[in-house]
């Protein structure tokens, strides 16, 4: 959902027999489909910037990341990641041009791993994947963190400007 415009966004790969890799905008109020655009493959994690500036979707398993502008949903950005079959993305509040990325899913052991992207570009600093690695990603408490969960357990990552690191297991131990 997007609270700036009021809109929802769903993401389909296959919305009839003809019609495939389609992003349609939805009004809630009237409850019918605005518009329809097309992907330049099939869509997984979505999510809209704080400010309402850009929508961001996962594409191809999330080996891309596509960042349309909003309200208007042109392309904005494509770009390649490390990604492998499931992705988590966190937009930061100060800066929408910046993500988290973590991907999780299809490698052993899995997930694969925390970057932070600045439009197209990591930082040189991420934080390795593998067993206890983070998966699920969600803003931290500040806009230098990120909380993260293995599967079991929640990590503090801190971010600066070469990247992410764990900064702890959090107060969220068991």
């Amino acid at each position: 959902y997007d609270p700036v415009h009021h809109k929802l966004y769903l993401a389909c790969s296959r919305l009839s027999e003809t019609v495939t890799n389609v992003l349609v905008v939805i009004n809630p109020a009237g409850g019918g489909i605005e518009r329809q655009i097309n992907l330049p493959g099939p869509a997984g994690t979505m999510t809209v910037s704080p400010a309402g500036d850009y929508l961001y979707l996962s594409l191809n398993g999330a080996s891309r990341v596509l960042r349309l502008n909003l309200p208007d949903l042109t392309t904005d950005l494509l770009f390649a990641t490390p990604g492998t079959a499931d992705c988590d993305i966190v937009v930061f509040p100060g800066n929408t041009r910046s993500i988290a990325f973590s991907a999780f899913g299809a490698q052993i052991p899995s997930p694969s791993g925390v970057w932070i992207f600045d439009d197209d570009k990591p930082r040189p600093v991420s934080v390795p994947g593998g067993y206890n690695g983070v998966g699920l990603i969600e803003p931290g408490s500040s806009s230098n963190q990120i909380i993260g969960f293995t599967g079991s357990r929640f990590r503090t990552l801190s971010l600066d400007a070469e990247g992410v690191r764990y900064a702890n297991w959090g107060p969220y131990n068991s």
